[in-house]
């Protein structure tokens, strides 16, 4: 039987099989069609007659960001052999980049707590969560409803440790030798003063180590000069120019440590990756010169305006995606869910910030969400948007899902061969597709004995099994927690 499968399938022209119900065209080494299974009206129905299958490829617009190992990354930018996290919260290969045109609406997700838009083709399918329910299922983004759920699973942070050796690139064959670096310091005061350089500071010329503060900031100032001539040794210069206070000192070592670590510039800073071992204690350190910095924090308390007690909260608004990607799974480790949200400036540049309502403090590590929980993101409302141009999507290996800002997402839609094509479209058991197609191919099946059928039988209604399980397995995946 495995051999008549074999025979059946090769000799089965795929293109024509499918042409029969689905119109087709010749594009590129292959055929592309509206798909069947979805109302469409770009063709993203792909049909290959060498290897014998066709695909349907649910997709993506341009500017989508896709959570890797590199921090957030537009969707069009990602290649194959990258790596990108999966529904399993693990990084995966990407096999297989697609692109294709798009006329006609998309289906825009606005979700709570992580408030940035997802913008999907409607027939790109999602895992999701119904209310009260733990098991995940996997549907189009065109069936989703306000109160389902997208799923943000727990994320496998790789743990380095931190390291003050001196790459060979950063030492000069000639000339007069830097300042070395430090063989250890003392880890929660230097994790306050890594939370001010990732606020306020930056690198010069790749010699000197700059924080840049506001007038009114000179508190700030004195305990920036105390860390410094703490962990370092070096003495903090001091200017005022106009309404900011520049504070500097050179250290060639240093400066080229913070780049290689903590990324160059404003828009692509990032936590080190020895933040993920860190303590609790240590990691809240660094979090809250941080939002010191870089963001605001309210205290609560009563509201005369408005006659309500306010509760304390924090937020935190950077320019760098990949940062406040990092501090959001470095918030959730510790047992607090954040709000994420993107803004959009007239010039095209994109801001985040992550925020959390209450004291952060005393859920810390200590709260009812654990670090090995997934989030449960809520749809609040969904829109349709017109859009003509180019989308994209990922095929990943072994997972089949990667993660967006917003949550999970599938990697690709229906597809199959000539039997699964049959199955789908006129309902056939799999022996009925083989015996069908046998009889279009001219294919005597091989006769079995009765014993060998009943056999042969087991063995099909155990493929259809194994096949259901995997459907359920592949999307219950992201509702489970990682082994």
């Amino acid at each position: 039987m495995p051999g008549d499968f074999d025979l059946v399938k090769e000799r089965v022209d795929i293109v024509q099989l499918i042409s029969e119900s689905v119109p087709l065209k010749k594009a590129g080494r292959g055929y592309v069609g509206l798909c069947p299974f979805h109302l469409e009206k770009t063709p993203s129905f792909h049909v290959d007659a060498e290897r014998r299958t066709y695909k349907c490829f649910g997709c993506l617009p341009p500017d989508a960001l896709i959570k890797t190992a590199d921090g957030p990354r537009p969707i069009q930018d990602i290649k194959p052999g990258e790596l990108v996290y999966a529904g399993d919260g693990r990084l995966h290969e990407v096999v297989v980049t697609h692109e294709h045109a798009f006329t006609g609406s998309l289906v825009k997700l606005i979700c709570a707590p992580f408030k940035v838009p997802l913008l999907l083709t409607p027939d790109h399918k999602i895992p999701i969560l119904r209310p009260k329910s733990r098991r995940a299922e996997e549907i189009e983004a065109v069936r989703i409803r306000p109160q389902n759920y997208l799923i943000y699973p727990p994320v496998d942070r790789h743990a380095g440790s931190i390291s003050w050796d001196a790459l060979s690139a950063w030492l000069r064959p000639k000339g007069k030798r830097p300042k070395p670096l430090p063989l250890q310091v003392e880890t929660v005061v230097f994790a306050e003063w890594l939370g001010w350089y990732l606020a306020e500071g930056s690198v010069s010329n790749d010699r000197s180590v700059r924080f840049s503060l506001s007038s009114d900031e000179f508190a700030v100032a004195q305990r920036l000069a105390e860390l410094t001539d703490g962990l370092f040794e070096e003495k903090l210069k001091m200017s005022r120019e106009g309404s900011r206070i520049e504070l500097w000192f050179c250290h060639a070592l240093l400066a080229r440590w913070l780049k290689h670590y903590c990324g160059d510039g404003s828009h692509n800073k990032r936590l080190p990756d020895f933040v993920w071992g860190w303590q609790s204690r240590e990691q809240w350190e660094l979090l809250r010169a941080l939002v010191q910095g870089d963001g605001s924090i309210s205290r609560g308390g009563y509201v005369a305006q408005y006659g309500f007690v306010a509760k304390p909260s924090w937020e935190l608004t950077l320019a760098s995606a990949r940062l406040i990607d990092d501090v959001r799974d470095l918030v959730i480790a510790n047992g607090v869910i954040p709000t994420v949200r993107e803004y959009h400036h007239q010039d095209g540049r994109r801001a985040w910030t992550v925020g959390v309502k209450g004291d952060p403090r005393q859920g810390w590590s200590g709260g009812e969400h654990r670090p090995t929980d997934l989030v449960c993101v809520r749809v609040r409302k969904v829109e349709r948007v017109e859009y003509d141009g180019p989308v994209f999507n990922l095929t990943v290996a072994d997972q089949h899902t990667y993660l967006t800002m917003s949550g999970t997402v599938c990697n690709c839609g229906e597809g199959g061969d000539v039997f699964t094509w049959l199955e789908k479209q006129r309902g056939l058991s799999p022996s009925e597709a083989l015996k069908e197609l046998a009889d279009r191919a001219g294919v005597e099946l091989t006769r079995r004995a009765p014993e060998e059928r009943k056999f042969e039988d087991r063995l099909l209604q155990a493929n259809d099994a194994a096949a259901f399980y995997f459907r359920q397995a592949r999307t219950s995946a992201a509702a489970s927690s990682p082994a």
